[in-house]
């Protein structure tokens, strides 16, 4: 069992309130939808990854309140169950009286929720950034993050992983064209992860 008190936030602000509590729980509503869910290369469970996401977003420069809130539950709309409603119920009760802006974390997640495309693999991810390039400031540093830490997660020693990765790192590169305007150190960042992977594949190959 994942012990989220144990988070490591960047506290930017006193507008940041109590940030640490937000985000716990933000975490459990998440991990209550994603439930037994698994990382598909790592067998961890699914809820690290927007533990890591969100430790890591709390670190940069411009971010809000709102966006740290957001993170655990990126991935909720779209792997689970879950709802626009549902995430506005479980807010709002959360954030009664508070100056978070419960409408904007749900815009947020809907944002970052890929929409259901025809086509081949390309032709679904051309959709994807096509749309994704026209988000929101806010969305745009999201899925960067998101990425990064999707990258750091491939797994060398797994076949299929390595199968993947070059497709994968491919369509990481036109992501970075499409939202890498929104923060530059960030996208410089998952580029360089991205030359990392590939250099690592050509010394294994």
């Amino acid at each position: 069992m994942i012990d989220f008190s144990k988070i490591d936030l960047t506290i930017r602000s006193q507008h940041d309130g109590d940030l640490k509590s937000d985000v716990v729980a933000a975490l459990k509503f998440a991990q209550s939808h994603h439930k037994q869910q698994k990382r598909k290369y790592t067998g961890e469970p699914y809820i690290i990854h927007p533990y890591r996401c969100t430790e890591y977003l709390s670190t940069i420069l411009g971010r809000t309140r709102e966006m740290v809130i957001a993170m655990p539950m990126h991935d909720v709309l779209e792997d689970t169950d879950c709802t626009p409603r549902d995430i506005d119920v479980f807010l709002t009760r959360r954030f009664k009286g508070d100056s978070v802006s419960s409408a904007a974390i749900v815009d947020l997640v809907v944002e970052l929720t890929g929409k259901k495309t025809k086509g081949n693999r390309q032709a679904r991810k051309e959709a994807e950034f096509e749309r994704l390039s026209k988000a929101s400031k806010s969305a745009k540093i999201m899925k960067m993050v998101d990425r990064r830490d999707n990258l750091l997660d491939l797994q060398f020693d797994n076949p299929e992983a390595l199968s993947f990765a070059p497709v994968y790192v491919r369509e990481s590169r036109l992501l970075i064209e499409a939202i890498g305007d929104a923060n530059s150190a960030l996208a410089m960042d998952v580029i360089d992860i991205c030359d990392n992977i590939d250099y690592a594949i050509q010394s294994l190959s």
